[in-house]
């Protein structure tokens, strides 16, 4: 085993030797490597350029230089246009009825809203009053819609 261990050392001290000589390599490469770099981009954008100015080359002359050109045609005005103002949409009925019966409950059952000022929290408390007596309001709801047959939203 020891021999083994021995064996399994020798083997990560060559690979560190050649690690490092690898490395030391690439290190007293690396301006060249940048420089070669450099010199392929740059012969990049030189290729680049001049594929441009061939193609600007091949281009017809405008028929009025640029600069003569009046202002307008060059920067034509920008035209706002009003914005369309959308139809306004009423409630349901069924949200103006959820809406009444939770004013109600808040109204007529304060002491269980007693510390509690969050408003999804006072929600919570009513869902649940509606699931333990969902009979009661229906019964609400149904009421609300006769006393309120044709009322919109913001009428509550």
């Amino acid at each position: 085993m020891s021999a083994r261990l021995h064996s399994l050392d020798e083997e990560i001290a060559e690979l560190k030797a050649n690690f490092a000589t690898r490395l030391a390599e690439l290190e007293d490469r690396r301006p060249q490597i940048i420089a070669d770099a450099i010199a392929e981009q740059e012969a990049k954008v030189a290729a680049a350029n001049a594929a441009i100015s061939a193609l600007r080359a091949a281009l017809p002359p405008p028929a009025v230089p640029v600069r003569e050109l009046p202002a307008e045609v060059l920067f034509p005005p920008i035209v706002l246009e009003e914005p369309k103002l959308k139809e306004k949409r009423y409630a349901s009925m069924g949200t103006l009825a959820w809406a009444a019966f939770v004013r109600h409950i808040k109204n007529t059952m304060p002491e269980r809203f007693a510390g509690i000022k969050k408003q999804s929290d006072m929600l919570l408390i009513v869902k649940g009053i509606r699931a333990a007596n969902m009979y009661a309001y229906d019964a609400f709801v149904e009421e609300f819609k006769a006393a309120h047959p044709l009322q919109k939203a913001g009428a509550v």
